[in-house]
């Protein structure tokens, strides 16, 4: 998928990123019902398949959205951490909305969607996925 030179790169990662999200959310349902089908109880079902989901949305991020390569181990561990902040934080947003300001429940859990979705996006692209610059001969 080629970016259009109209958009801007940060834009169209943000698309890619939704994207990736989209379909990896569909992955990581089918896989649910893929384990309970095989018998699995509802807890290990849902526990493999967001794992699974997991590596596979890290995979997916790196190769298609962002198109990086190398240091991939730190990466996925940096890909880990963001991840359970993101988590924390989205939990943190549903207790205060729901809690605290009596919210909807389910406005209270889409407030918490958005925030893990725009936070975990912001630190993956700034903090995981940032490229590695290699400064060249003339730069040094």
């Amino acid at each position: 998928m080629q970016k259009p030179k109209s958009i801007p790169l940060f834009f169209w990662q943000g698309l890619k990123y939704s994207l990736v999200g989209f379909i990896n959310t569909l992955f990581c349902i089918g896989c649910i019902v893929f384990f309970l089908d095989l018998g699995l109880h509802y807890v290990a079902s849902t526990s493999l398949a967001y794992l699974i989901a997991f590596v596979v949305g890290f995979f997916l991020n790196l190769s298609f959205t962002f198109r990086v390569s190398d240091r991939i181990f730190s990466r996925f561990v940096k890909f880990l951490i963001i991840a359970l902040i993101s988590l924390a934080v989205t939990q943190g947003v549903q207790l205060i909305a729901i809690e605290w300001f009596s919210t909807p429940l389910w406005l209270g859990v889409a407030l918490g969607m958005v925030c893990y979705t725009l936070l975990s996006f912001f630190l993956n692209v700034f903090v995981v996925f940032k490229p590695t610059y290699s400064p060249s001969p003339s730069d040094k």
